[in-house]
């Protein structure tokens, strides 16, 4: 009996001695991950992995899906991560399960997603509601069910998960599935902006852009911009730039550019584009400057497109290439850019880089004209005067000297002068009711 009693004694220290040496190792590898002291994290997560420790799995999956003290590796990361699901951890399981449902270095798996969410609510972790929520919200490898989607949401609000609040504010906005209510969607709004999620805070920063107040608006515009959130690192760049709400400051607003334009923001890659080729605060880099315009245009930013044809015809950090300069300019006209327009009915009508057309810079002149623009109505008087392009036409010519004279292009009156010699008194007054009727239609006083 005696013999007995010592051994359980000897069993109970052991077990003892062993989970205080497991809790040892778990707070000595959390210790050094929050110091940064990765390595030795790593060690210790390690040894307890080796000892079939699914907390120290989960830790381990989130080293090398964030590359912290290990190179960066999904794959890896998912195999972790699963090993610890499988272990029945909540943490492992939500994580394998956003991998599945991303489709994050494995097949995309609504079906397994939604799975091992399930899991994880089971275990107590009520973010996975937001997931299953959206789910059945899009039905997404399930029969859409608003209902079912709506109770997740709830549930998911109850743990203060702001990706839910955000869907239930703009379910509740819009009356979807729900009766609407205005009032109840702006206060999940701004519980789910309080809580961090990005595209609540960007529409708070708009809210607050509307409604004049700069400074806030720069205040949330930077919180979802620091998430990631593109559209916010685009206004927090503009902000910079013109010192809206904070001071100018060209280099943040470089750095935010930068961001937005990497993400695939046309406008910002624009906008980053002329940041490296003027000369502002940041250094004159012609190269980056050709790389963004590009992609700005490639993308179909109009003025990006125009720019990248003033480029390539002058020859500013690129050499002279007109048939490039015609493919920009031509992109951006058929998108209505009225400079663009009329540099390729200067083009046609001079034959730079091209065959002289006439009948191709008429057409251009005339939807540059079209849009109001005083040289191309001046440019296609005298087409008309020449009979270039068209048969003559003094009477549309005398038109469109009037229109653009009345448009402060005073160059134009010689020409209106000179022509009128060539007409008669009632082709005259012909042309000037052509001119005030043309100006009436377009509202132009």
């Amino acid at each position: 009996m005696k013999y007995l009693t010592k051994l359980i004694v000897i069993i109970f220290l052991c077990f003892t001695v062993q989970n205080c040496v497991h809790k040892m190792n778990m707070d000595d590898a959390s210790l050094a991950y929050s110091s940064g002291d990765y390595a030795t994290a790593l060690k210790h997560y390690r040894q307890q992995v080796a000892q079939g420790n699914s907390e120290a799995e989960y830790q381990l999956g989130t080293m090398y899906a964030g590359g912290f003290g290990v190179v960066k590796n999904q794959t890896e990361a998912n195999q972790w991560f699963l090993s610890a699901a499988e272990k029945d951890n909540s943490s492992g399981q939500i994580e394998i399960a956003k991998s599945y449902f991303e489709g994050n270095a494995v097949s995309q798996n609504y079906s397994l997603a939604k799975d091992y969410f399930k899991k994880a609510v089971k275990g107590g972790n009520l973010d996975a509601n937001f997931y299953l929520g959206n789910i059945y919200h899009k039905a997404l490898g399930v029969s859409g069910d608003i209902n079912k989607a709506i109770e997740y949401y709830k549930t998911a609000d109850q743990a203060n998960n702001g990706a839910a609040q955000y869907y239930l504010s703009n379910m509740y906005l819009n009356g979807e599935g729900v009766s609407q209510d205005l009032s109840l969607a702006q206060s999940l709004m701004i519980k789910a902006a309080d809580n961090g999620y990005a595209s609540a805070q960007y529409n708070r920063a708009m809210d607050y852009k509307n409604a004049d107040d700069h400074q806030q608006a720069a205040l949330w515009f930077e919180r979802a911009a620091k998430q990631g959130h593109r559209e916010a690192q685009y206004n927090l760049a503009n902000a910079y730039d013109q010192g809206i709400g904070v001071d100018k400051d060209i280099l943040k607003s470089f750095d935010w550019y930068k961001l937005a334009a990497e993400q695939g923001h046309v406008d910002a890659q624009y906008n980053l584009g002329n940041l490296y080729r003027n000369e502002g605060g940041i250094a004159v880099d012609y190269d980056q400057a050709l790389k963004w315009m590009t992609s700005a245009a490639e993308n179909g930013h109009i003025k990006a497109q125009a720019d990248l044809g003033a480029l390539y015809f002058i020859g500013v950090g690129v050499k002279v290439n007109y048939k490039k300069a015609i493919k920009w300019y031509t992109l951006s006209a058929n998108q209505g850019h009225v400079m663009a327009q009329f540099f390729l009915g200067n083009i046609n009508r001079i034959g730079q880089g091209m065959i002289v057309d006439e009948v191709v810079a008429l057409k251009w002149y005339t939807l540059a004209a079209e849009q109001n623009m005083p040289e191309a109505q001046n440019n296609l008087g005298y087409m008309y005067a020449n009979g270039q392009g068209t048969e003559k036409d003094y009477v549309k010519a005398h038109m469109w000297f009037n229109v653009s004279v009345h448009n402060d292009n005073f160059k134009a009156q010689n020409a209106v002068l000179f022509i009128e010699s060539e007409m008669t008194t009632q082709q005259i007054e012909q042309a000037k009711v052509m001119a005030i009727d043309w100006l009436e239609s377009h509202h132009i006083k």
